[in-house]
């Protein structure tokens, strides 16, 4: 035991542990742990890029849902959809069976045909499966990790281009970064240890994060969960620079399922662009319309510049955090209403409601994100 703490040390002190390999971050939390009894799925997306979109699907899809992708191209990394079901993807451990196909669908293609084609996680799980069967997938040199969550259940798959590994849960939570968990995808990862160190790091921040919400007698809530995707305090030692929000991360959403009513009261909570740097706004998944800022990658160029002009690691403005409050109550009051509107059989009215106060929150979250 001495022996490998001590690797462990040598490791990090050495600086192996760094954000070159920072990559994404995602979990669920169940409705035993939660405030208001919702299952709630989460992701922090990581990339060399740095634009990234609200995007929704199109008029003539099997479903209607919402998420963030990539701008312009309708693709989403993370999403949820009429059904109630939520999908997050992140990539896998580094693998020689990262490709069945070299012209298979890529996550992101996959992605958005289970948002489209599955109503709940195990029919997504099922979905998942089809696509390895008839070896129609490709994801660059590594496996995938996907993360699929409805009002009931949730399942991880961990996957390589000829193999799933999959899990259920319906309580508790549960996170993954870039690191395979389960034994039997052990033979298949090429991962050095290094990354695995960085993976399990920000795995551990989450779990700490959200224990240390529930030793205080309390459940775990959108707010809290938002403040854990933007966390980017260094661990000790010092440099190391492991974090949830590192800086690489370039956007997050956070979904919430709502048992009711998901066609009309789900929602995301999504923070467009680098975390500290952008403001968190709602995602109804009946909304009609996103503004054009969101989508043509605009809103996340515009965190980025706070980013370079505010620095990494300081204190969120005030201003934003009231801001963020005040909207969030707002949003809290409208989503009461409109449950009694679809209640009364106005389901109508209830998807107006939520898409003006959707539209006031957006805009005034602009005048932040782009200093006006």
């Amino acid at each position: 035991m001495k022996k490998i703490v001590l690797m462990f040390m040598i490791l990090v002190a050495s600086g192996v542990q760094s954000e070159e390999f920072h990559e994404c971050t995602s979990w669920m939390v169940f409705s035993d742990l939660t405030e208001n009894g919702v299952n709630i799925l989460h992701k922090n997306r990581d990339n060399h890029a740095q634009k990234v979109s609200a995007v929704m699907s199109s008029p003539n899809a099997k479903r209607k849902w919402v998420g963030l992708g990539n701008p312009n191209h309708n693709s989403p990394t993370m999403g949820l959809n009429e059904s109630g079901l939520a999908v997050a993807v992140n990539s896998g451990e580094k693998t020689n069976y990262h490709s069945s196909n070299p012209k298979g669908k890529n996550t992101v293609r996959i992605c958005r045909e289970i948002l489209e084609n599955c109503g709940t996680a195990e029919e997504a799980v099922k979905k998942l499966k089809s696509f390895i069967d008839a070896k129609d997938y490709n994801h660059r040199k590594s496996g995938s990790i996907f993360l699929f969550m409805d009002a009931k259940e949730g399942y991880i798959c961990e996957i390589t281009a000829h193999y799933v590994a999959t899990r259920k849960y319906d309580k508790g939570y549960i996170c993954r970064a870039n690191r395979w968990r389960f034994p039997e995808m052990d033979q298949f990862s090429n991962t050095p240890v290094n990354e695995v160190f960085g993976s399990s790091l920000r795995e551990s921040i989450v779990k700490n994060s959200l224990k240390s919400v529930l030793r205080k007698g309390e459940k775990i809530d959108v707010e809290d969960i938002i403040n854990i995707a933007r966390d980017s305090k260094l661990y000790a030692p010092a440099k190391t620079t492991s974090a949830v929000c590192g800086k690489k991360t370039l956007s997050a959403l956070t979904m919430v399922i709502d048992k009711e009513f998901p066609d009309v009261l789900s929602y995301g909570y999504a923070l467009i662009g680098y975390p500290r740097h952008t403001i968190c706004v709602p995602l109804p998944i009946c909304i009609d319309k996103l503004p054009t800022e969101m989508v043509d990658g605009s809103w996340s160029v515009g965190s980025y510049k706070n980013l370079a002009k505010q620095g990494r690691f300081n204190k969120i403005p005030v201003e934003w955090i009231e801001f963020e409050k005040e909207s969030r109550v707002k949003f809290e009051k409208t989503l009461a209403a409109a449950r009694e509107l679809v209640r009364n059989n106005k389901k109508h009215e209830a998807i107006k409601l939520l898409n003006q106060t959707a539209l006031e929150i957006w805009q005034g979250a602009e005048k932040f994100v782009f200093n006006k």
